[in-house]
């Protein structure tokens, strides 16, 4: 059993009552580990903690309150490399602007430390270049990963709280479990050539696995595993030429669908067929859209 040390709880966030000090957490609970940190969750919402040398009592880190966690969604210009991310989903000016990347290259974003912030990268003639932060200056990755012309696709593949890449090219996903080079950890067949790929917790068993958008019509077809096989969700949501766009829009731990069309964003809460939930106009046509949770977690 862990011991939460009560001192070092950010009292700012839980307030009162007091918090008791001889609650016990129970391993069992924790949902995903790095090193010595461990997320557990709880009823006031998830904490990251730190165990210290000492057996059986860990630090607050942070505290990820149930209003933080839904994605949200950002544009990419790709005519000069600007980036402009919003924190809600609504219309209006972009809360992060800044310029990373070069004219035609494909954005990405991700989770690439596992500090619960999602932040940018683009992908470049088969290069990575990640950030760990949504402000200018150099990538901190930087690696070969695929071919030039492949298209990229980011997730958490193996549940261990951070987002790597991957690419698709003709109707085949090649995964890898680090963000670094080297060959892929998992590869498979899934659609069409022509086909853009798109990854999310569809189930919400905390591994993202991958689906494809049918430019050509607006078909979807997502997996629930990263194996080949028939489409677990298969849906029409969108027109021929929109783009898709994934993430957790409502937090209730599923990643669901959406499209970019011509400046305007239309999310949908659930992945079945239906009017968007969400609809707002954000960015110009012609922009690439992106989504992640751009203001991460609250610090204690």
């Amino acid at each position: 059993m862990l011991q939460i040390n009560p001192s070092l709880l950010p009292s700012r966030i839980f307030g009162s009552p007091a918090w008791d000090d001889n609650a016990l957490y129970s391993p069992t609970l924790d949902i995903s580990y790095n090193k010595t940190n461990i997320v557990v969750n709880h009823s006031k919402g998830l904490l990251l903690l730190h165990q210290h040398n000492a057996v059986n009592t860990a630090e607050v880190l942070r505290f990820i309150t149930p209003t933080v966690i839904k994605d949200t969604v950002g544009v990419f210009r790709p005519g000069n490399g600007l980036l402009y991310l919003k924190n809600d989903n609504t219309p209006g000016f972009a809360d992060i602007a800044i310029n990373y990347g070069l004219a035609g290259d494909v954005p990405v974003a991700g989770d690439w430390d596992g500090n619960g912030t999602a932040t940018i990268g683009v992908y470049r003639n088969g290069i990575y270049y990640l950030r760990n932060s949504n402000t200018v200056g150099f990538a901190n990755l930087a690696f070969a990963f695929g071919l030039p012309g492949d298209l990229p696709v980011v997730g958490d593949w193996n549940n261990d709280g951070t987002d790597t890449i991957g690419v698709y090219r003709n109707g085949t996903f090649y995964l890898r479990n680090t963000n670094d080079a080297g060959p892929a950890d998992i590869s498979f067949s899934l659609g069409n050539p022509g086909d853009v790929p798109v990854a999310g917790d569809w189930n919400g068993d905390g591994i993202d696995t991958v689906g494809v958008f049918r430019p050509s019509n607006g078909a979807i077809f997502l997996r629930n595993t990263n194996t080949s096989g028939f489409a677990d969700i298969a849906i029409n949501y969108g027109l021929p030429g929109d783009q898709p766009i994934v993430g957790d829009w409502n937090n209730d731990g599923l990643d669901t669908i959406g499209i970019y069309r011509n400046g305007s964003f239309y999310l949908r809460n659930s992945n079945t067929l239906g009017f968007a939930d969400v609809t707002f106009a954000f960015g110009l046509p012609g922009d690439v859209p992106i989504a992640g949770n751009w203001d991460g977690l609250p610090l204690p």
